[in-house]
């Protein structure tokens, strides 16, 4: 995944206000690390934007991203 498509998604599914709050706020469980922090440490997009959809509760439809 893109990074550019990463915060696409995040935008997309938590929206522009809420979004990156949670890429600096909210620490994902099995990383143990912010999302900032994960992508800074090099750590996939993808992996980082499962983990959010499954701590979340987003559908796994919509984890793919939004249809375009």
């Amino acid at each position: 995944m893109r990074l550019a498509d990463f915060y696409s998604f995040v935008d997309h599914e938590f929206g522009k206000e809420h979004g990156p709050w949670l890429l600096h706020s909210h620490v994902l469980l099995e990383f143990g690390k912010t999302p900032v922090e994960l992508l800074e440490d090099g750590v996939e997009p993808r992996d980082i934007w499962w983990a959010l959809c499954r701590e979340h509760d987003v559908p796994e439809t919509r984890w793919c991203g939004p249809d375009e």
